[in-house]
């Protein structure tokens, strides 16, 4: 221990009738020195130090873990005990032990801190709300085992009926390949338990910039029911050199649910964390790895391979792109005159880049000649500047089916993308690339686009897992007013949702920025080549299974996969009128 730690605990230690904390310091979840990280207490010990014998299958470092706390005390307790009794009877135990064992330093600090951090409000909030979601699932598996014992349905019939649903896709040949778009708006979900902090006072790091629509009142839907309930394996997480950064990413999560007192400023990094989803960015202020530290966010960069499924470089677009800026055509007949030699040169000598922007270009440049109007409303702005370029790299390839605005994402009526990709075997549908569009002067006064698309591609991701595609990634696209921005997702440890920033580029929304459409051409085809890439994946496994009826299992396990969900929402006048009444 430093001596500017030990000297903050001997300091706390002779304050009595006081909180350890100010009211606005947030106690962080402690771990214990390495040599006594791996000790249990045997039964003996317990009885003997009167702590709880929940104690006696945990090892020192779990003593603060809510979750592995939790789950002891139903192992041995059952549903006989209630959340506020078990615990009371935690931090008594470890209260206990810091007293009994003044002979071992390490360990009895080890247990002060871990009572004190435990005692704190928000955590005690936490450790009820998980204890009532643990217990109803030890309930419903109790009552299930009781149900089999009685010769009623039991749970292997739940498994099956979830294959069914898998198999139905297989095997029904008459199943319609399209999904109905429903236009019901859903009504703003009730909140569950919100932080009681009056705290107003915010770090930098957690307000946002970029909202300024944010002025009425907010609340967080948070619903963290799968959290953790896989067996934690260390193992598992994403290290790089002695550097756990899963751990460091499910820490930004911790930290944001325990500063939580206003949500509306809440970074989108932060409003993501929540989500499981984890955003890295070249640029440091734009990362999540901006909380590691910039010697740590550099090694993470260098871990992930950004320049993965790229095309090769255009040979002639370049050239074209300059010969329309030096003498730009003045009307459509130009326009297409220029147009028709730029799809000759490219079919003579095929480069993929070439192909896709002399294509593009026979649509664009007359549109951009006779220059776009009300590109300020989303559709304008979409069907102009984008629907050339990704209809030539996507609509043109007989694998993919395209959707436009208003398409459901896999039947969910919370998420209609701007525009999806998705591919079709037999009749199991995988949606492989999403995409939203905004122009400059619209912004989302709750969550941005850029929260909608991460949610988006954790919904794809766990869908294409249920599917049995191997390790998918997926793609997406980011569309704010004259900038584009690519991104793909995967899952490199349990529950750490990996969304990485391939790149960022500006629009081709005039005759002299021409030049710009060979690079965002080619940013397009590197998340079309990880598209094709998933294709086949998703194309063995289904092949596999239709011919085996067997389901694949599930990689990663499904036991990686979080539905975690968070979602800001706007307290509507009535409902917050309600509640100042009350």
């Amino acid at each position: 221990m430093s001596k500017s730690k030990a000297k903050g605990v001997a300091t706390s230690s002779k304050t009595k009738g006081k909180s350890v904390a100010s009211s606005n310091t947030i106690l962080r979840k402690p771990t214990p020195e390495k040599r006594v990280r791996e000790f249990k207490l045997t039964e003996e010990q317990c009885g003997s130090l009167e702590v709880d014998n929940l104690f006696s299958n945990l090892a020192t470092i779990q003593w603060s873990d809510v979750d592995q706390l939790i789950d002891e005390s139903i192992n041995c307790y059952g549903d006989t005990l209630g959340s506020t009794e078990v615990h009371n009877n935690i931090v008594t135990s470890l209260q206990s032990m810091h007293q009994q064992m003044k002979n071992n330093a390490a360990l009895a600090s080890y247990c002060l801190k871990c009572s004190r951090y435990l005692k704190q409000g928000h955590i005690r909030t936490l450790f009820d709300k998980k204890f009532a979601s643990k217990l109803v699932k030890f309930q419903t598996v109790e009552l299930k085992k009781l149900n089999k014992a009685q010769g009623q349905r039991n749970a292997t019939l739940i498994t099956s009926q979830c294959n069914d649903n898998y198999y139905d896709e297989l095997l029904s040949g008459s199943k319609s390949h399209e999904i109905s778009d429903e236009n019901e708006d859903t009504e703003d979900q009730e909140t569950s338990e919100m932080s009681d902090s009056e705290d107003d006072q915010f770090p930098s790091d957690l307000t946002l910039d970029h909202h300024p629509q944010r002025t009425a009142d907010y609340f967080l839907i948070h619903d963290d029911s799968s959290e953790n309930m896989f067996e934690q394996n260390y193992d598992d997480d994403w290290i790089i050199g002695e550097d756990n950064i899963s751990g460091r990413c499910r820490s930004v999560k911790e930290t944001t649910l325990a500063l939580i007192s206003n949500p509306a400023k809440l970074s989108d990094i932060r409003l993501l964390a929540l989500n499981d989803i984890y955003l890295f960015d070249e640029k440091l202020h734009e990362s999540v790895s901006k909380y590691f530290g910039t010697e740590v966010h550099r090694q993470v960069i260098a871990d992930i391979d950004r320049s993965a499924h790229r095309p090769l470089p255009p040979l002639k677009s370049y050239t074209w792109c300059q010969q329309v800026v030096d003498d730009p055509p003045t009307d459509l007949l130009s326009s297409l005159k220029v147009c028709t030699v730029f799809l000759q040169e490219a079919t003579n000598q095929i480069n993929e880049v070439d192909l896709h922007v002399a294509h593009t270009m026979t649509y664009l440049l007359p549109v951009l000649v006779a220059g776009a109007d009300d590109a300020a409303q989303e559709d304008s702005y979409a069907h102009h500047y984008l629907s050339p370029v990704l209809q030539s790299i996507f609509s043109t390839d007989d694998r993919f089916s395209v959707q436009w605005a208003n398409a459901t994402l896999n039947q969910d009526m919370q998420y209609k993308p701007d525009f999806q990709v998705s591919t079709r075997f037999i009749n199991v549908k995988c949606v492989i690339i999403v995409a939203e569009f905004k122009p400059k002067s619209h912004h989302s006064s709750t969550e941005s686009d850029l929260i909608k698309l991460g949610k988006q591609l954790k919904l794809m991701y766990n869908d294409l897992v249920a599917k049995g595609t191997p390790h998918p990634t997926v793609g997406g696209l980011l569309c704010q007013g004259e900038n584009a921005c690519t991104f793909i997702m995967d899952l490199p440890s349990p529950q750490v949702y990996r969304m990485t920033k391939l790149s960022q580029i500006t629009l081709c929304r005039k005759v002299t920025e021409s030049s710009l459409l060979p690079v965002l051409v080619s940013k397009l085809i590197q998340i079309k080549n990880v598209a094709l890439e998933n294709l086949k994946k998703a194309e063995d496994s289904i092949l596999r299974a239709s011919n085996t009826m067997t389901r694949p299992p599930s990689n990663p396990p499904s036991s990686w996969l979080s539905s975690s969900s968070c979602q800001l929402s706007r307290l509507n006048r009535k409902r917050k009128a309600n509640e100042d009444a009350d």
